[in-house]
């Protein structure tokens, strides 16, 4: 029998506190004004791997001094509040038409509520983060808020921008994606009186994780289908946002394919689909996104001996959630 993946293996060691984290959930959802949890209940049913709240609880499980009296659910809680909140806001934006392979949120309800309840999300977020009685991941927490919507604003400016260079791009996917894996994993710590050594490793492997899981995001969006990624294959494109594999096959390409990249870029046309596809492997980009996702994978990996525990089954179990990471095919 195949062993279940990192993902499930964690999911299962931590079952009873991610029950408890949709419960808290459930709670910020509850609201007089009907059209609100009718929203967040279409959206959660939805499924998903709860990534994010399941690495606070890996990292409250693994570290620290003292029991962390519930308040590391809340943090959970908050971290995906503000997690949805986000994808309510990227898929207006963005025009995406499904989300987890489900009609989007927006295409149902409408552009107005889909923001309006993202951010009452936030709100109730911050809610949550507040009863744990702990400035620093206050701080953490409300800090991470103000870098991912400062990074949304960068990547709407960049929309369409073929020649963004990696190195910018990587500074987009760091404060849009990867600071709410950080501060999952740092708030985590944090809450059981961790040292700070471990506070900071934690950390360091949530932001070298949410780069992987971003990168691989990108290779996935030319390289999988609907069934697989649960959106349409070249999203991206077609939204106008330029990833790493087209800004590599942008960087390498002819003055011709240059003006192709600048062309389907804007008009988000998808019978462009294939020729993009084309020149991405011609150029490689696949691989040397893979490759880049992988090494920050690695990276990951080294920061877990920083971290002072009584449990190596979870940190062994984050290892082999990192290596997941880079590798999925969906």
């Amino acid at each position: 029998m195949k062993e279940p993946a990192p993902i499930d293996r964690l999911t299962a060691l931590l079952a009873d506190d991610l029950a408890q984290v949709d419960g808290h959930i459930k709670d910020m959802a509850a609201s007089d004004i009907a059209l609100i949890p009718k929203l967040i209940t279409y959206i959660f049913t939805a499924g998903g791997k709860r990534i994010r709240p399941l690495l606070t609880l890996a990292f409250a499980a693994c570290t620290g001094t003292r029991n962390p009296r519930g308040h590391h659910i809340e943090l959970a809680a908050a971290v995906e509040a503000i997690h949805t909140a986000t994808l309510l806001h990227d898929d207006v934006i963005d025009e995406s038409p499904s989300r987890r392979g489900r009609t989007s949120a927006h295409m149902i309800f409408g552009n107005q509520v889909s923001v309006l309840v993202g951010d009452y999300f936030f709100a109730r977020a911050f809610q949550m983060m507040v009863r744990s009685d702990d400035i620093r991941i206050l701080e953490v927490l409300s800090g991470t808020a103000a870098i991912i919507s400062a990074g949304e604003v960068t990547q709407m400016i960049h929309s369409g921008d073929a020649a963004l260079t990696q190195e910018r791009y990587l500074e987009v996917i760091r404060s849009k994606t990867a600071v709410l894996f950080e501060s999952a994993c740092a708030v985590g710590a944090m809450v059981t009186d961790a040292p700070q050594a471990s506070c900071e490793a934690a950390g360091i492997f949530g932001m070298n994780i949410g780069m992987a899981f971003q990168l691989t995001d990108d290779a996935l969006d030319y390289d999988s289908d609907v069934q697989t990624l649960g959106k349409p294959t070249g999203h991206d494109l077609l939204s106008g946002k330029p990833t790493l594999p087209l800004i590599l096959a942008y960087q390498n390409g002819t003055a011709t394919e240059k003006a192709f990249w600048q062309k389907a870029l804007g008009k988000g046309n998808r019978r462009d689909l294939p020729r993009a596809q084309e020149l991405i492997v011609k150029y490689e980009g696949l691989e040397h996104t893979r490759a880049l996702a992988q090494e920050y994978s690695q990276k990951a990996i080294e920061s877990l001996p920083l971290i002072k525990t009584s449990r190596p089954e979870v940190i062994d179990l984050l290892a082999d959630l990192a290596r997941q990471i880079s590798d999925r095919r969906a």
